[in-house]
């Protein structure tokens, strides 16, 4: 009798737990949701209203001036302006985008805990929701209005602080082995606070040192310091430099030291690079609609960059065709039985060799032509057909090392700057502005972006062709050593 019921017992208590793990998986679901719409969302606004959010156009517009002067620091009157603008984007962007990617790898070391989630959850969605709302809210041209909006990151290290420390608390019960020690946790929060104050510092300092109000350039003395310091060729200042460099690289060590070791230690699983492609991944596709609006803008000077229409006409469509080719031929791979692999290091090859191949095709019609909506709509059809095959490929669950997520991750962010770039080159191109055309290079801006894509793909091709050699090494050696073992026994 005693056994049947603490069998019935035994039965419950695990169905309460597996229940309890249920609701905890769908909380968890819910939570990721929530963040990557938000990300998507904040994104595809931020995008689609760039010239607002962006490029401050209500700043050049007080100024009677257009996108034409935008980055050229060379006219006295918006040179300012174009700084304040760039300080305002790497604050605001900085903290948006770090408090939604802390927001939801979060999820990841929270899954005992995700019940009591949502307070954090609400905390980094307010830095997120704050600097988004200040992006379309805040275009000053005095420097202590955008400097001040630096004091955004004194929020977000306390919420740092908080988290952490709780999280520790926590994990030192329930993981002691991997959350023994206070040293890292130490360690990364000094540097966040360190750089913190840095900034804060470098901010006030600069916009105290000016003579005349509002002047950033001009009869500033910390702009002169350092202005004088890259550009006088002396022992002092390049130890300087250096000292400086050193400073810097150390601290932002400090601040990735935990991420470090637990990439050292492998406590980590393929969940977790799964949820940093995701995360990129809604930023990449909310680019890709936004993309689209610029299209319809043609540049002023289309005599200059449109040159050889019927022949351009011709790669157009041979480009959109070849990419639709790649991707069919990936999806028939993948999915066709004669060619489908569990093998996760087939499954990179095939994902890496047609990804160079794209972008190298690419690559090569991109040097050929310079009509800027030709290169806009290729690079738009290369970018959503590697979406498509990435997604494809982490859709199937394979397993994959921390090298090939890694590559993976650099290729999304670099593909998310080489639409960024181009769609901001082609609202330029429409105030006959060639910022990011005329470079001291041979090549464009948009051109070394695209090379700098096709170096990671065909980086992680090689790693992949690499160890698949080592791989077949390896059994080719086992086979023979089988062989004389055998040999020796008939003998």
């Amino acid at each position: 009798m005693n056994n049947k019921s603490n069998m019935k017992n035994k039965i419950f208590d695990n169905y309460e737990i597996l229940m309890d793990n249920q609701k905890k998986s769908n909380l968890i679901r819910i939570y990721k949701i929530i963040i990557l719409t938000l990300t998507a969302l904040f994104s595809f606004f931020i995008w689609i209203f760039v010239e607002h959010s962006i490029m401050g156009k209500s700043l050049f517009k007080s100024l009677g001036r257009t996108f034409y002067y935008f980055l050229n620091f060379e006219d006295s009157i918006v040179e300012g302006a174009n700084a304040l603008i760039l300080f305002k984007n790497a604050i605001l962007l900085s903290a948006l985008f770090y408090s939604l990617l802390k927001n939801f790898m979060n999820l990841y070391f929270q899954k005992e805990l995700v019940k009591k989630y949502w307070i954090w959850f609400a905390l980094y969605s307010s830095i997120s929701i704050s600097a988004f709302i200040c992006m379309f809210a805040i275009n000053s041209q005095k420097p202590t209005v955008i400097f001040s909006l630096a004091y955004i990151f004194i929020p977000l290290f306390l919420i740092n602080i908080a988290y952490e420390v709780n999280l520790f608390i926590y994990k030192s019960k329930s993981d002691p082995i991997n959350f023994s020690k206070k040293t890292p946790m130490i360690i990364s929060l000094v540097s966040q606070g360190l750089i913190v104050f840095f900034i804060l510092l470098t901010l006030n300092l600069w916009n105290s040192s000016s003579k005349v109000q509002n002047f950033l350039f001009h009869n500033n003395s910390f702009n002169s310091f350092f202005k004088h310091l890259f550009s006088l060729k002396s022992a002092t200042n390049l130890t300087i430099i250096i000292f400086l460099f050193l400073g810097i690289s150390l601290l932002l060590f400090g601040c990735f030291v935990q991420k470090i070791l637990f990439l050292i230690n492998k406590q980590y699983t393929k969940e977790y690079f799964r949820y940093q492609i995701q995360f990129l991944l809604a930023i990449l596709l909310s680019l890709v609609f936004w993309f689209i609006s610029t299209f319809a803008i043609k540049p002023k000077d289309a005599n200059i960059l449109v040159k050889g229409e019927n022949k351009n006409n011709y790669w157009f469509l041979f480009e959109i065709l070849f990419a639709i080719l790649i991707l069919s031929i990936y999806c028939a791979i993948t999915f066709r039985r004669q060619f489908k692999t569990k093998g996760t290091l087939l499954n990179t090859i095939y994902l890496s060799s047609l990804l160079f191949v794209l972008w190298l095709s690419l690559a090569i019609i991109n040097f050929y032509t310079n009509n800027s909506i030709v290169n806009l709509v290729n690079v738009f059809v290369v970018s959503l057909c590697s979406i498509i095959m990435i997604s494809i490929y982490y859709l199937r669950k394979s397993e994959n090392n921390i090298w090939t997520s890694m590559f993976i991750a650099t290729f999304i962010m670099a593909n998310i700057t080489t639409l960024v770039i181009f769609g901001i080159n082609q609202i330029l191109l429409g105030y006959s502005n060639y910022a990011f055309n005329v470079v001291d290079s041979k090549l464009y801006i948009t051109q070394i972006l695209i090379i700098i894509q096709l170096s990671i793909i065909f980086t992680l091709m090689l790693v992949n062709f690499c160890d698949l050699y080592i791989s077949l090494h390896k059994i080719n050696s086992l086979r023979i050593n089988l062989r004389k073992e055998q040999n020796v026994q008939i003998k």
